[in-house]
């Protein structure tokens, strides 16, 4: 799209406290969802860290560290609260090809080498280009040994209300197409599609793990 920038984007929509004021994956770190998830494929404090990509305000990450978690935050641009800013937090730039985050591996290096990486995604997805799609999942399932997506399959309520320069949500596919693209990476990355949920015109979620 002409003129389009991600970071451009997002500190306009982040610039806006409607915008800031909800937050999907805080709401999932505190579901028993994300409990009933972390038991399931034993995720706890002393084996994992807890990443989120399109942290956000970092929120939610304020939350998994409340649960004993070490946590980094990525974003295409810093929109942590005020009361979330000693969290670890990485710039990725998703034009480049690869996906450039380099910064994630100097923090995981310094919270600790020997845990593994459990990455969330929440309502994020579908805010990115269709082509830059494979490119993010396969660069988060070469940083995770678990990935859990979740993905709205509509348009956008914000994009009108905030007088936004460009929509948010830019790739609204079906559940065939998402099931389709992730399964087709998550095989080229030596990973799995472990289980998924979906409801038409709703969200696509699945945990993605090591085969």
């Amino acid at each position: 799209m002409q003129g389009f920038s991600y970071e451009s984007l997002y500190k306009a929509a982040y610039g806006h406290p409607e915008y800031r004021t909800h937050s999907p994956s805080e709401e999932f770190v505190n579901s028993p969802a994300f409990a009933a998830l972390c038991k399931e494929h034993h995720i706890w404090p002393e084996t994992h860290r807890i990443v989120e990509f399109g942290a956000g305000t970092c929120r939610a990450l304020r939350c998994a560290a409340a649960h004993g978690f070490q946590v980094i935050g990525v974003d295409v641009v810093d929109a942590r609260d005020d009361g979330c800013k000693d969290i670890p937090h990485v710039i990725m730039d998703l034009t480049a090809n690869p996906i450039n985050y380099s910064g994630l591996h100097g923090e995981q290096r310094r919270l600790g080498p020997d845990l593994k990486t459990f990455a969330i995604c929440v309502d994020v997805m579908e805010h990115l280009m269709p082509g830059h799609v494979p490119r993010a999942l396969r660069a988060m399932m070469m940083d995770s040994h678990e990935l859990f997506l979740q993905i709205a399959m509509f348009e956008d309520v914000m994009t009108d209300r905030l007088g936004l320069p460009h929509p948010l949500h830019l790739t609204v596919r079906d559940e065939r197409w998402w099931l389709d693209t992730i399964r087709r990476e998550a095989d080229a990355m030596g990973m799995r599609i472990a289980a998924f949920l979906s409801r038409p015109g709703g969200y696509f979620k699945c945990i993605i793990t090591s085969k």
